[in-house]
């Protein structure tokens, strides 16, 4: 099992989405609990200078990194796709 961090702008912009969109998260970040890097075709390793992967939760994303000596999931950021990566 993976230990799961959030990022506290993440926690924050999460409660600006409708109830349905936060259950969506909800459920992805308990599949990254089991194993972040099950070959789900919404997982792409992110090219440089992005660090990490990315999961499409149509139409957003979670940008997130694996430390995989400690077995922590970081969940950087969280957007609409249309906002794209900053």
């Amino acid at each position: 099992m993976y230990t799961i961090k959030i990022h506290q702008a993440v926690k924050k912009t999460l409660l600006k989405y409708p109830i349905q969109v936060r259950r969506d998260f909800e459920k992805v970040v308990e599949a990254f609990r089991q194993n972040p890097f099950t070959p789900y075709i919404k997982i792409k390793k992110l090219e440089k200078p992005l660090i990490g992967y990315r999961y499409k939760m149509h139409p957003y994303r979670i940008a997130y990194t694996v430390n995989t000596e400690t077995k922590t999931v970081y969940i950087y950021d969280f957007f609409h796709r249309g906002r794209g990566y900053r």
